[in-house]
């Protein structure tokens, strides 16, 4: 499946120059950094990871910021959704990882929180509406590899803001609870950081009270990240306006009922003639692509299988993205709209060669902005197992089994080979888009 992907990324190779140059490059460097990854070219997948973290910061607040223009987004600078700007950093943990560099995989989760409080800082007036504002399971990650070197009070905290925006945030926006895995995390280094109180808190709070073996006496683990499927992909749907006018205000109000909407907006002009009863105005829209397994599990040398959890349903973060600015969105297309119908009248009636051109110029111009990262996974979960106390020698592997089950009786089954590492906590990381790759 690699050589898939490795054939892939030449085709993405002879385009480069180009590329780099147009309005979409930074779906272009998504799409690369992502075929790199699953081509196992970690150091190029990095290089345009990293391309696409600083087109952020070149375009910072313009990903987060309302435009203004009035022209045709499919001809503008493409400049991402939230969560194309947040899991790039992801990606990159994944290869500082398999490169065996820690240090360098914690200064991508300190970038990733940095993203974060760009993000809810973008919203703080408006923290008790629903939107998109925290992740948690970068706040998971973050805790994980804090863990894994030692850091339990940073742990702690990660774990803590991972938690408490599942339970505030992820619940209601998502239908996404906290990992049972999670739970235990927070409890276990709230009570080796000898928090107590927050200890008995958490275990009120959660209506649990989970028993583990004191840090001393803990097994070696293994944290595998699991990027299930692929995610949706955006198509353009259009939504029909009735132009309603009001004269004595000076306005006119577009509506659609069915969505509940309506827009006022003043004349230009007296010179303006909306001839016109309606209007379509194009607006994308998430299409989800189901993924073909929706459960999995590890099974140990001892007989102890542990079930993957979700951790991020991608596909719903990015529909939540794109509705959090439909209003805006729709406001300015039907804004474009009706300036152009307006602008096409005046034409045709001064050249009715002129009308036949405008009519075509119209016909073509008015397409929702489909661009998006469709490498991106459905969804993603993780599992978190302990290893069998052993006299392993460093690198030597050990075989956990691995067994996954679609809604439609499909399964599959393969062996994780994990290296034994000098870190209480490894990772890997394993991929089913057509087929299951393992790292």
């Amino acid at each position: 499946m690699r050589g898939a992907y490795r054939d892939a990324l030449q085709i993405l190779s002879k385009k480069s120059k180009k590329a780099e140059k147009r309005n979409d490059r930074f779906v272009y460097y998504l799409d690369r950094a992502t075929t790199a990854f699953y081509a196992g070219e970690v150091t190029q997948s990095n290089t345009y990871f990293e391309k696409a973290y600083l087109f952020g910061e070149d375009y910072k607040g313009r990903f987060f910021r309302k435009s203004t223009d009035l022209i045709n987004p499919t001809i503008k600078l493409y400049t991402g959704e939230k969560h194309e700007h947040l899991l790039p950093l992801y990606y990159k943990v994944l290869n500082y990882i398999d490169l065996g560099n820690y240090e360098a995989a914690l200064v991508e989760c300190r970038r990733l929180n940095l993203r974060l409080n760009e993000l809810s800082d973008k919203h703080k007036e408006k923290k008790k509406s629903r939107r998109y504002r925290r992740d948690a399971f970068v706040h998971t990650l973050m805790g994980l590899l804090y863990e894994s070197q030692g850091d339990l009070n940073n742990a702690f905290i990660a774990y803590r803001n991972a938690y408490e925006i599942y339970t505030r945030d992820y619940a209601d926006l998502f239908g996404v609870g906290a990992p049972e895995q999670l739970k235990k995390d927070l409890q276990r280094t709230a009570s080796a950081m000898g928090f107590y109180d927050e200890l008995t808190r958490l275990q009120k709070e959660m209506d649990v009270v989970y028993a583990f073996p004191p840090p001393k006496v803990r097994p070696r683990e293994v944290v595998v990240f699991w990027n299930n499927g692929l995610g949706p992909y955006k198509e353009t749907d259009y939504f029909t306006f009735v132009l309603v006018s009001d004269s004595r205000s000076g306005v006119v109000v577009f509506q659609n009922e069915a969505l509940g909407m309506s827009f006022p907006f003043p004349y230009r002009s007296k010179k303006d003639k909306f001839n016109f009863n309606s209007l379509n105005v194009a607006f994308p829209r998430y299409i989800a692509r189901p993924p073909r397994y929706t459960k999995g599990s590890l099974r140990a040398e001892n007989g102890e299988t542990y079930a993957f959890e979700l951790v991020e349903d991608v596909t719903a973060v990015a529909r939540q993205c794109l509705q959090e600015r439909m209003l805006w969105t729709f406001s300015t297309n039907l804004l474009r709209v009706a300036l152009r119908e307006v602008a096409e009248g005046a034409i045709r009636e001064k050249s009715e060669g002129l009308g036949l051109l405008a009519d075509v110029l119209g016909s073509v111009s008015e397409q929702a902005d489909t661009r998006c990262w469709q490498t991106l996974p459905h969804s993603i979960h993780y599992v978190r197992v302990p290893l069998p106390v052993a006299t392993l020698k460093t690198n030597e592997r050990q075989p956990l089994l691995l067994s996954l089950e679609g809604d439609a009786g499909d399964q599959i089954s393969d062996t994780l080979w994990v290296a034994q590492s000098p870190t209480p906590i490894s990772f890997h990381h394993l991929s089913t888009t057509a087929v299951l790759q393992i790292n």
